[in-house]
């Protein structure tokens, strides 16, 4: 599939879904014809596309954020990448990130040119992060067995109790 299809299929897809999605893209005839299919879809309203350096973009807004980057742009990404808020997922599409303490690997999907790595950035310690993966996946497997609107309440001290605390490595 070409870069082209993925990158506006991307924004549409959670556009269809009912996420607000913004797509950044320099090159204009990009932004125009990703106009257009989000407009034939019907979903013009949810699915935005602008023309802008992604250097020059405000990323605190976005909890969620997909970049096709070209291998030698990912380190000069991650400056960038780093004004994001605490807790916002980051999928990087062909190319990994390089090692970056801010940017955890959650998991790699595919592999080769289909490869997505899939980063949380956190500004939090290793210990901090571990907890908050605990305390993510067990309310992940909660909700999947009781519903999404189930309410999970978390440990106010910031203490978990030893039992269920994971491993140490």
């Amino acid at each position: 599939m070409a870069y082209l299809d993925i990158y506006i299929l991307e924004v549409i897809q959670c556009a269809s879904e009912g996420i607000t999605s913004t797509g950044v893209e320099l090159n204009g005839i990009l932004v125009v014809y990703s106009k257009y299919r989000a407009a034939r879809d019907g979903l013009s309203k949810t699915a935005k596309f602008r023309r802008r350096n992604i250097f020059h973009t405000d990323l605190k807004p976005y909890n969620t954020a997909v970049i096709f980057g070209a291998e030698n742009l990912m380190t000069d990404m991650l400056p960038k990448l780093s004004e994001m808020r605490s807790g916002t997922s980051l999928l990087a599409c062909r190319f990994p990130l390089p090692e970056c303490e801010q940017f955890k690997s959650v998991a790699q999907i595919g592999e080769g040119i289909d490869a997505v790595y899939v980063y949380l950035f956190m500004t939090l310690s290793q210990e901090e992060f571990e907890r908050y993966r605990f305390e993510r996946t067990a309310v992940v497997r909660e909700r999947q067995k009781y519903g999404k609107y189930l309410w999970i309440p978390f440990y106010s001290s910031g203490e978990m109790p030893k039992e269920e605390m994971p491993p140490s490595e």
